[in-house]
């Protein structure tokens, strides 16, 4: 039996040596080897990915959860007949997300799964092998519920930003329908550049790009959304999923790679993320991030697996990004790109930022004090028309930095420009005053002036 002692201690975490062995006991072989090549201590995988499996033990030993081993074994075996081979942690993961079941609810345990990795590590394949697979008579917690057809109209939504984007998981399974052959894959399928039906579920995939006003929130069984991190709210998210839990068995995935834009979906999800993994209710929410630990790994080439699980096997990509790690060492602007897009980390080059986004993060939880009788220096960014007027005031104290601010807008100025902010909220919290157009041209000057009395 496997003792794991040491890892249970090193990493905080929340299964017992005798629960691992007693979830390696539930699981089909091909998880519970994983099981015992991450408590090795043989393989390098990075923390969030040991917090996961640490999930998944919990997960399998507590109440509420049924376990289809055959089911698991059926879909690894689809993916790897159909698509590509996979590598260890990748099985253990379709595992935990076609084999768990919530017999409370009788749905999978895991109907929302968040899966970040780095760019060329394979997401979108595993995103197109398991939508050909839910498509497919195999969909469906056994035969004797939905019968030999699986579930009936399953239909899967793969939503991006961009059409290309969008495309990319229904092209691989375009391209593997027609590697068939004309008469074997239209006896299975009907199909045409922008549709995909299973004919024996009646299951159809389709692709579109992510706005909102042409969203129909149709009876889908299952959505994809791919490059999540280019989500700045949620509204696409909102309008695209309220159409699920019509058709049995609902499943969301977000599919993505780290990016550039902070303060959007994506931080939250990893936030999300992190809470379930330290111990949090997860309420369907598979958390699977894969990346490095520590920006300082990134020198260290031997850890990249972390980030990418891939670089295992395919050794012309981890030539790839040998190269691009050279380039990115003499210049900025590659670094960051790579650091972000291959190493899943939020990284700003120290060169060109003012802050670190720690530190712009720790300024949520900044304790104020009584500020009376405390020098404080004031600002304005003053516009008159079509842009924002602004007025701060800073103080010092003790080393640590105080700022508030207001801001005033011209009425005008929402009805010419598009701001990427919630108006309304900023106005109800105080922090933003509309000057309307009907009383006023331009921001009045006497309004900024009396902010500061």
């Amino acid at each position: 039996m496997l003792d794991g002692t040491f890892l249970v201690e090193r990493y905080k975490l929340k299964s017992s040596k005798e629960e691992i062995n007693q979830a390696k006991e539930k699981l089909p072989k091909v998880m519970s080897d994983y099981i015992d090549e991450v408590f090795s201590e043989e393989t390098i995988i990075g923390n969030d990915i040991i917090r996961f499996v640490d999930l998944i033990i919990n997960v399998t030993v507590g109440e509420n959860c049924k376990i289809y081993p055959q089911k698991i074994i059926d879909c690894i075996d689809f993916v790897e007949e159909t698509f590509f081979n996979l590598v260890p942690v990748q099985k253990f993961i379709i595992g935990a997300i076609m084999g768990f079941y919530n017999t409370e609810y009788q749905t999978p345990m895991f109907n929302q799964i968040f899966y970040m990795s780095g760019r060329g590590s394979g997401k979108t394949a595993i995103a197109s092998a398991m939508s050909l697979y839910l498509l497919s008579e195999l969909n469906g917690v056994d035969p004797d519920t939905y019968g030999s057809a699986g579930i009936k109209d399953y239909d899967i939504d793969c939503i991006a930003v961009t059409e290309n984007q969008a495309k990319m998981i229904f092209d691989d399974i375009y391209n593997y329908i027609v590697s068939l052959g004309t008469e074997l894959s239209k006896r299975i399928f009907k199909f045409n550049k922008t549709e995909i039906t299973y004919r024996l579920s009646n299951s159809t995939i389709r692709y579109r790009t992510s706005n909102p006003k042409s969203a129909d929130s149709r009876r889908a069984g299952a959505i994809i959304f791919d490059e999540v991190h280019g989500y700045e709210n949620y509204e696409n998210l909102r309008v695209n999923t309220s159409g699920l839990g019509k058709i049995p068995e609902p499943r969301r995935f977000y599919m993505t790679s780290e990016g550039h834009l902070r303060g959007g979906v994506i931080d939250d999800f990893k936030d999300r993320a992190d809470r379930i993994l330290s111990g949090e209710n997860h309420e369907g929410f598979l958390p699977i991030m894969f990346r490095l630990d520590d920006v300082k790994e990134v020198n260290n080439q031997n850890a990249w697996v972390k980030a990418n699980p891939l670089l295992e096997i395919n050794k012309s990509l981890l030539a790839e990004m040998r190269s691009q790690y050279v380039e990115m060492l003499g210049n900025s602007q590659m670094r960051e790109e790579f650091i972000v897009k291959r190493m899943g980390l939020v990284y700003n080059d120290q060169a060109d930022s003012v802050a670190t986004w720690e530190d712009i993060i720790a300024t949520k939880d900044h304790e104020w004090i009584d500020l009376t009788n405390h020098m404080a220096v004031g600002g304005v960014d003053y516009a008159d028309l079509r842009d924002f007027a602004s007025v701060g005031l800073r103080w010092k104290v003790d080393g640590m930095t105080y700022f508030t601010q207001h801001t005033f807008v011209h009425e005008t100025s929402l009805e010419l420009t598009k701001y990427n902010i919630d108006i309304k909220e900023c106005v109800d919290k105080g922090d933003m005053t509309i000057v309307p157009k009907s009383q006023y041209s331009t921001i009045p000057p006497h309004w900024v002036a009396n902010w500061f009395y």
